[in-house]
């Protein structure tokens, strides 16, 4: 099993010659040591790739509010307003905790 017993950051000593040679694309350079064959091995990381993404929005907690976007007189109606549900005029919207969002399967009516 190898072990990492340190890690450098570009510019730091011994690793010059690699920022040298992969310039900004070098992330980090770790020594690693296998004791099974006495072994020092030096490693990089290195970014290979690069590409604009789009982080997904966090998950809510079960106790935040979310909006959901039925219509004020829908069948489930009811079970809403057992769960805490109000409907909102300004927004015309329905607000529910998300853990009642997720009870009642409505989690894809979610307004973000």
């Amino acid at each position: 099993m190898l072990r990492t017993r340190l890690t450098l950051k570009p510019g730091a000593p011994g690793t010059k010659r690699l920022v040298e040679q992969y310039g900004d694309r070098l992330i980090c350079v770790r020594y690693r040591y296998d004791a099974e064959y006495c072994l020092r091995l030096k490693t990089v990381e290195l970014i290979v790739d690069e590409r604009h993404w789009i982080p997904r929005a966090t998950r809510p907690a079960p106790l935040d509010y979310v909006h959901l976007r039925l219509p004020p007189d829908t069948p489930s109606r009811p079970a809403l307003l057992r769960l805490g549900g109000e409907w909102d005029e300004a927004a015309r919207m329905w607000r529910v905790t998300f853990a009642a969002a997720q009870l009642l399967n409505l989690t894809d009516r979610i307004s973000l």
